[in-house]
């Protein structure tokens, strides 16, 4: 039984790093291992729920966003609704998140702004309320709101934070 629980212990250190080298500890045959520069996870409410289905092509967005930069990128749906959940529903808001842990300059939160904002536009809801805002909000390790700008059907980016 504790050879399983070893196994999955190193299994979940080798997900933690890069696969190019075979287990933690062989940097005296391979060079060190990577970890990643910056992880990212992305986090949307269920009111995005119809866009659920092209969230594979943000993720994307982000880890093409840099070569010389590493990111480590999490999808993060675990806050849904399950099926007969007596909760109290989705927020009226689309609100899409990325939550960072690990500082980041400020160039590279602009990017990951950028990114987002770009996949909301291309994947703005065809119905609904014609005017109903996307919010975008990019989170410090902190829990402060770094970044915060609502993305209208208009094409429109009114920033909301004033950080």
């Amino acid at each position: 039984m504790s050879n399983g629980i070893r196994t999955e212990v190193v299994r979940a250190t080798i997900r933690a790093m890069s696969t190019a080298y075979p287990v933690p500890g062989s940097e005296r045959t391979y060079p060190a291992p990577r970890y990643p520069d910056l992880k990212v996870r992305v986090v949307p409410n269920e009111s995005l729920a119809d866009r659920w289905p092209h969230l594979g092509e943000l993720v994307q967005s982000i880890v093409e966003l840099d070569a010389d930069y590493n990111f480590s990128v999490e999808l993060d749906t675990s806050d849904r609704t399950k099926p007969g959940e007596p909760r109290g529903g989705a927020s009226p808001q689309p609100v899409l998140s990325l939550v960072l842990f690990d500082a980041a300059a400020e160039a590279v939160v602009s990017a990951l702004l950028r990114v987002a904002v770009e996949w909301v536009r291309r994947h703005f809801r065809r119905r609904g309320i014609e005017d109903e805002p996307v919010i975008v909000r990019i989170y410090a390790p902190s829990g402060d709101v770094l970044s915060e700008v609502q993305v209208t059907r208009a094409g429109t980016d009114i920033d909301a934070s004033s950080h």
